[in-house]
Protein backbone atom coordinates (compact mmCIF):
# COMPACT_ATOMS: atom_id res chain seq x y z
CA UNK A 1 0.00 0.00 0.00
CA UNK A 2 0.98 3.37 -0.76
CA UNK A 3 0.07 5.51 2.11
CA UNK A 4 0.67 5.03 5.85
CA UNK A 5 -2.30 5.38 8.94
CA UNK A 6 -2.09 8.94 9.43
CA UNK A 7 -2.48 9.35 5.89
CA UNK A 8 -5.58 7.39 5.83
CA UNK A 9 -6.66 8.94 8.59
CA UNK A 10 -6.37 11.98 7.34
CA UNK A 11 -8.21 11.97 4.47
CA UNK A 12 -11.35 15.14 4.35
CA UNK A 13 -12.67 13.51 0.99
CA UNK A 14 -13.57 10.02 -0.28
CA UNK A 15 -11.53 11.05 -3.40
CA UNK A 16 -8.45 11.28 -1.29
CA UNK A 17 -9.11 7.70 0.24
CA UNK A 18 -9.51 6.57 -3.25
CA UNK A 19 -5.61 7.88 -4.30
CA UNK A 20 -4.04 5.87 -1.29
CA UNK A 21 -4.71 2.67 -2.51
CA UNK A 22 -7.31 0.03 -3.45
CA UNK A 23 -10.28 -0.35 -1.40
CA UNK A 24 -9.21 -3.79 0.20
CA UNK A 25 -5.39 -2.67 0.56
CA UNK A 26 -6.89 0.69 2.31
CA UNK A 27 -8.91 -1.01 4.74
CA UNK A 28 -6.54 -4.02 5.05
CA UNK A 29 -4.48 -1.18 6.67
CA UNK A 30 -6.56 0.71 9.37
CA UNK A 31 -7.97 -3.11 10.24
CA UNK A 32 -4.66 -4.36 11.34
CA UNK A 33 -2.95 -1.50 12.15
CA UNK A 34 -5.88 -0.70 14.77
CA UNK A 35 -6.83 -3.97 15.29
CA UNK A 36 -10.77 -3.69 14.43
CA UNK A 37 -13.08 -4.64 12.09
CA UNK A 38 -14.81 -2.29 10.30
CA UNK A 39 -17.50 -4.64 8.40
CA UNK A 40 -17.84 -2.01 5.42
CA UNK A 41 -17.65 -3.26 2.04
CA UNK A 42 -17.75 0.53 -0.18
CA UNK A 43 -15.80 3.90 0.13
CA UNK A 44 -18.67 5.81 1.13
CA UNK A 45 -19.28 3.22 4.39
CA UNK A 46 -15.39 3.26 4.58
CA UNK A 47 -14.71 7.19 5.11
CA UNK A 48 -18.16 6.96 7.25
CA UNK A 49 -16.81 4.73 9.59
CA UNK A 50 -12.97 6.75 9.29
CA UNK A 51 -15.17 10.07 10.24
CA UNK A 52 -16.82 7.92 13.61
CA UNK A 53 -13.08 6.55 14.41
CA UNK A 54 -11.29 10.14 14.10
CA UNK A 55 -14.22 11.55 16.32
CA UNK A 56 -14.18 9.02 18.52
CA UNK A 57 -10.26 9.16 18.67
CA UNK A 58 -10.13 12.74 19.34
CA UNK A 59 -12.86 13.10 21.77
CA UNK A 60 -11.73 9.79 23.91
CA UNK A 61 -8.01 10.35 24.23
CA UNK A 62 -8.18 10.41 27.73
CA UNK A 63 -10.16 6.85 27.79
CA UNK A 64 -7.34 5.51 25.64
CA UNK A 65 -4.92 6.37 28.62
CA UNK A 66 -6.98 5.23 31.05
CA UNK A 67 -7.30 1.87 29.91
CA UNK A 68 -3.74 1.53 29.41
CA UNK A 69 -4.25 1.27 32.98
CA UNK A 70 -6.76 -0.87 33.63
CA UNK A 71 -5.62 -4.20 35.67
CA UNK A 72 -7.09 -7.39 33.42
CA UNK A 73 -6.26 -7.23 29.25
CA UNK A 74 -10.21 -8.06 29.33
CA UNK A 75 -11.21 -4.91 31.12
CA UNK A 76 -8.80 -2.96 28.78
CA UNK A 77 -10.34 -4.45 26.11
CA UNK A 78 -13.67 -3.75 26.85
CA UNK A 79 -13.11 -0.25 27.67
CA UNK A 80 -11.22 0.73 24.83
CA UNK A 81 -13.57 -1.20 22.91
CA UNK A 82 -16.14 1.31 24.32
CA UNK A 83 -14.54 4.39 23.92
CA UNK A 84 -14.03 4.27 20.45
CA UNK A 85 -17.29 2.58 19.64
CA UNK A 86 -15.66 -0.25 17.63
CA UNK A 87 -15.21 -4.32 18.67
CA UNK A 88 -11.34 -5.07 19.33
CA UNK A 89 -9.61 -7.62 18.00
CA UNK A 90 -6.69 -7.57 19.90
CA UNK A 91 -5.76 -11.27 21.42
CA UNK A 92 -3.09 -10.57 24.13
CA UNK A 93 -1.75 -7.45 26.82
CA UNK A 94 0.57 -6.54 23.85
CA UNK A 95 -1.68 -6.33 21.11
CA UNK A 96 -3.65 -4.15 23.09
CA UNK A 97 -0.29 -1.93 24.24
CA UNK A 98 0.45 -1.62 20.55
CA UNK A 99 -3.05 -0.76 19.41
CA UNK A 100 -3.16 2.23 23.05
CA UNK A 101 0.14 3.56 21.44
CA UNK A 102 -0.98 3.78 17.66
CA UNK A 103 -3.96 5.60 18.97
CA UNK A 104 -2.13 7.96 21.27
CA UNK A 105 0.37 8.83 18.18
CA UNK A 106 -2.52 9.83 15.84
CA UNK A 107 -3.93 11.65 18.62
CA UNK A 108 -0.55 13.81 19.26
CA UNK A 109 0.51 13.98 15.77
CA UNK A 110 -3.12 15.77 14.56
CA UNK A 111 -1.56 19.10 14.05
CA UNK A 112 -2.89 21.11 11.43
CA UNK A 113 -1.03 24.16 9.50
CA UNK A 114 -3.79 26.70 9.62
CA UNK A 115 -1.99 28.16 6.39
CA UNK A 116 -1.83 24.07 4.64
CA UNK A 117 -5.32 23.81 5.69
CA UNK A 118 -7.01 27.21 4.11
CA UNK A 119 -4.82 26.88 1.00
CA UNK A 120 -6.33 23.50 0.55
CA UNK A 121 -9.54 24.77 1.20
CA UNK A 122 -9.12 27.78 -1.11
CA UNK A 123 -7.99 25.12 -4.21
CA UNK A 124 -11.06 23.22 -3.51
CA UNK A 125 -13.14 26.02 -3.17
CA UNK A 126 -12.13 27.02 -6.45
CA UNK A 127 -12.96 23.70 -8.47
CA UNK A 128 -16.12 23.63 -6.87
CA UNK A 129 -16.70 27.07 -8.17
CA UNK A 130 -15.02 26.59 -11.70
CA UNK A 131 -17.66 23.84 -12.00
CA UNK A 132 -20.21 26.31 -11.53
CA UNK A 133 -19.23 28.57 -14.42
CA UNK A 134 -18.84 25.27 -16.63
CA UNK A 135 -15.15 25.18 -16.41
CA UNK A 136 -13.68 21.84 -15.03
CA UNK A 137 -10.64 21.82 -13.47
CA UNK A 138 -8.97 17.80 -12.36
CA UNK A 139 -8.80 17.91 -8.69
CA UNK A 140 -5.59 16.11 -9.09
CA UNK A 141 -3.63 18.40 -11.29
CA UNK A 142 -1.45 19.78 -8.36
CA UNK A 143 0.88 21.57 -10.52
CA UNK A 144 -1.54 23.93 -12.13
CA UNK A 145 -2.16 26.97 -10.19
CA UNK A 146 -4.98 28.70 -9.98
CA UNK A 147 -3.23 31.83 -11.52
CA UNK A 148 -2.43 29.65 -14.60
CA UNK A 149 -6.26 28.75 -14.92
CA UNK A 150 -7.35 32.04 -14.38
CA UNK A 151 -5.64 33.02 -17.40
CA UNK A 152 -6.70 30.14 -19.57
CA UNK A 153 -10.15 30.65 -18.74
CA UNK A 154 -9.81 35.11 -19.10
CA UNK A 155 -12.52 36.54 -21.50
Amino acid sequence: MKASLQQVLQADRIDDLQKLGTFIEVKRCIETQLMLKLGVNGWVALFSKLNVLKTALWASKTSVHMAAHENTFREAKRKLSKSLGFQITAHNQAELDRLIQTCSLYVLGRTVDPHERFEENKHTNFISSSKLEGIHIPSTDEKTSLEMILAKHRR
